[in-house]
């Protein structure tokens, strides 16, 4: 008995390292003697799928073997022996490829075997939004990513933002949200705060709305310091450093590029071209660097760029030039 399941096991072993080694010759005649061609010419497709799902980081397991348990119920009313025992190698095959292939994917993820997405808001005009599987939403700027899993089963939420996002967490204090951001980790329980981590900017910023969040260097020990935020406050994390710093948020327009909603009082003309290139993804410029002086006080609720250069404009007695598509020149009339 012994002896047969040692045989036994010697076939998965040859098949495996058919599979997925270098094929040999004595390999290959090792096969055709304890198995079928048809069978084997079905268990090559079915690994080399396996094999693109995982290069593809879409494989789930849990799905995996639902499916090879249902295909297995149906197949056991039609040709009882032969199909359950295909079957049953086609499992042993996703086991393999779990085992050989999938082990490095288990090992770099702290959530199991959670399928791993990106998604970038591109090179378009429009923002993007995600609904994770908690029903936390993300709101990504333009040129920013975030990847994240298709399941919460660890024993944190975490994703990793490259750019900037606004999160709306779904509390849960049995599994912490945690954003992994350049340098900084960044973690809560139930709120809503802006992270702006575009590496080109040299530091990582958290802007709190509601809630309380915890701001971190991932460089850090266990025993680091570690900065709690309350609506209203700022942390900021600079790539040469290890220490967040707090204060105040002074930036009321924080998030105007998801309202596209501005409020500014007395604020130069300087800053406001500045703040409204990054938002609206425009170059706006003035004919004389004198007019960067001037200042505006107004409030404007999601309108378009071409409607707040006419406030501009009628306020200071200026004309506006479209030099193209996306560049505006302000000049005096």
């Amino acid at each position: 008995m012994e002896t047969n399941r040692n045989n036994t096991d010697e076939k998965w072993a040859a098949l495996a390292k058919h599979l997925f080694d270098e094929p040999t010759a004595e390999n290959s005649e090792s096969l055709a003697a304890d198995w079928d061609e048809d069978e084997l010419k079905d268990i090559r497709e079915t690994a080399r799928q396996v094999d693109l799902y995982f290069q593809q980081k879409r494989f789930s397991a849990k799905e995996a073997f639902t499916k090879i348990d249902v295909a297995r119920n149906q197949a056991a009313t039609l040709k009882p022996k032969k199909t359950i025992q295909f079957w049953s190698r086609i499992a042993a095959v996703v086991a393999i490829a779990l085992f050989l292939g999938g082990a490095g994917y288990w090992m770099s993820g702290r959530n199991g075997f959670n399928t791993q997405k990106e998604i970038a808001s591109g090179q378009n005009a429009d923002i993007t939004e995600i609904v994770l599987a908690d029903g936390s939403v993300v709101t990504l700027n333009y040129g920013s990513t975030l990847t994240y899993p298709d399941e919460f089963n660890g024993k944190y939420r975490e994703v990793t933002l490259d750019g900037e996002g606004f999160f709306e967490v779904q509390p849960n204090p049995e599994q912490p949200f945690i954003i992994h951001a350049g340098k900084a980790d960044i973690q809560v329980l139930g709120t809503s705060f802006n992270v702006n981590a575009y590496p080109q900017n040299g530091e990582v910023s958290v802007v709190v709305q509601t809630g309380r969040v915890r701001v971190s260097s991932n460089e850090l020990t266990e025993t680091g310091e570690k900065v709690v935020l309350i609506p209203g406050e700022k942390g900021v994390l600079a790539l040469n450093d290890q220490v967040v710093q707090k204060s105040q948020n002074t930036d009321v327009n924080f998030l105007s590029w998801k309202t596209h909603s501005f409020s500014f009082n007395k604020t130069s003309l300087k800053d406001v071209i500045q703040q409204l290139d990054k938002v609206y993804r425009v170059q706006i410029s003035t004919a004389d660097p004198d007019l960067e002086r001037l200042l505006l006080t107004a409030r404007f609720d999601d309108r378009p760029v071409r409607f707040i250069l006419e406030v501009i404009a009628m306020t200071h007695g200026l004309e506006i030039q479209q030099t193209n598509e996306n560049e505006y020149l302000l000049q005096k009339n």
